[in-house]
C-alpha cells in the first residue's frame, strides 16, 4: 500500500490501487486521490512520458495518453477528460460559451429611384400630297410632250 500525500492540503492517506471511487478522496479537502502520482504507481508509466493524462485501455495496448483540460477555476485546477461538460470536482463548466452581442444595424437608406425618361417624339410623317402633286405634274408633262409629237 503506497503512501500518497494530498496535493491540495498535505493529508496522509494509504491507497492500495489508484481508481477513481469514493475512497479514493482526500478526507480533508476532497481531493481525488486517484489523480495524484505515486512513486509506486509511476513505474508503470512510460518513460518518455510525463504521466500527465495516462490511463490504461482494455487489451493489448496499454498505457496511452489521454487528452485531458486543467479546470478553469482557479482555485480547483482539476484534471478533466476533454470531453467534458463540467469539471469532475467543482462543477465549473469546462468549455463556456462566449456570447457576443451585436448592436442593431440601422436601417440602410436607398436613394429613391430617378423617374422614368420621357417617351422620345413620335416621328413626323410626311405629307403625301407634295408626292400626289409632283405626279400630277409629270403626268401632264409627258401627256403634253406626247400630244405634241403625235
Amino acid at each position: 500500500m503506497p503512501d500518497i500525500a494530498c496535493p491540495s492540503c498535505g493529508t496522509s492517506a494509504k491507497l492500495e490501487h489508484l481508481r477513481p471511487v469514493a475512497e479514493q478522496f482526500c478526507r480533508e479537502c476532497d481531493y481525488p486521490l486517484f489523480w495524484t502520482r505515486s512513486t509506486e504507481f509511476a513505474e508503470t508509466t512510460p518513460v518518455d512520458s510525463n504521466g500527465e493524462g495516462l490511463r490504461r485501455l482494455p487489451g493489448i495496448a496499454g498505457l496511452q495518453d489521454q487528452a485531458s483540460m486543467t479546470c478553469p477555476n482557479k482555485d480547483c485546477k482539476e484534471p478533466n477528460p476533454i470531453a467534458e461538460e463540467f469539471c469532475v470536482r467543482c462543477g465549473t463548466q469546462l468549455h463556456p460559451v462566449t456570447v457576443v452581442v451585436i448592436e442593431a444595424l440601422p436601417e440602410p437608406s436607398f436613394p429613391r429611384p430617378s423617374p422614368p425618361p420621357s417617351p422620345p417624339p413620335e416621328p413626323v410623317k410626311p405629307s403625301p400630297w407634295p408626292l400626289v402633286a409632283l405626279a400630277i405634274v409629270v403626268a401632264i408633262a409627258i401627256l403634253i410632250i406626247v400630244l405634241a409629237i403625235v
